[in-house]
């Protein structure tokens, strides 16, 4: 770490090989309860990253059931410009 400054990213998606609606609304309010925790305002904003992520333009659908994703979130306040642009929050403002 430079300056007390990190990277920290990671995420979840699900693409089942057998669709199972319970295992997809149990996957989802799991890693909504996780977000929620720390603001009501990370799961929406995480989940369209990784719908935005996991999109296939030459077929123009969706990869798998979505998840949540995130990258390159710093742990200090100034080093979240680029995703306080995209998301409106930074890491520090999440904890």
């Amino acid at each position: 770490m430079d300056g007390g400054e990190g990277w920290y990213g990671g995420g979840a998606d699900l693409t089942p090989y057998y669709l199972f609606e319970e295992d997809a609304r149990q996957f989802h309010e799991f890693w909504k309860e996780r977000c929620d925790a720390y603001g009501a305002h990370l799961y929406p904003a995480y989940k369209q990253w990784c719908d935005d992520y996991f999109y296939i333009p030459a077929r123009k659908e969706h990869r798998g059931l979505g998840g949540i994703f995130f990258d390159d979130l710093m742990t200090t306040e100034g080093a979240t410009s680029r995703h306080r642009n995209r998301w409106g929050f930074s890491c520090a403002e999440s904890g």
